[in-house]
């Protein structure tokens, strides 16, 4: 993805996100599937904002993210996380490797990438 831009609103819940949609993505040639994860499959998400969510945009050929968005509390912060998954061409593969420090918001894409890796 070449957009050097991340995107996130100040509103209430917040909202962030990078890379592509489903749409753009299928638009462009790829087959694709969303890994989601709501903020309450994470302990911080249930104590703090049970309300969000968490999605991933997954190359269904080999599992690279293509594009993230959030919404919920923190949502334009972590966004840039999305980004650099997006940016290094990272595999959900290799997300699912990494250990995300608990408690913290950043297990979502945990979640998200075995959500997506449940529907290759």
């Amino acid at each position: 993805h070449d957009d050097p831009l991340s995107i996130g609103v100040w509103t209430i819940p917040e909202m962030g996100y990078f890379g592509l949609t489903k749409e753009q993505a299928e638009k462009e040639g790829y087959s694709v599937v969303e890994g989601t994860a709501r903020f309450d499959q994470c302990l911080r998400g249930r104590v703090f904002a049970p309300d969000g969510l968490c999605k991933l945009v997954v190359d269904e050929k080999d599992g690279t993210v293509l594009g993230c968005h959030l919404i919920g509390k923190e949502a334009a912060e972590m966004v840039h996380y999305g980004m650099a998954l997006v940016k290094a061409g990272t595999s959900i593969f290799e997300i699912l490797q990494t250990v995300y420090t608990a408690v913290t918001f950043h297990e979502l894409f945990k979640e998200a990438a075995l959500d997506a890796n449940s529907k290759l």
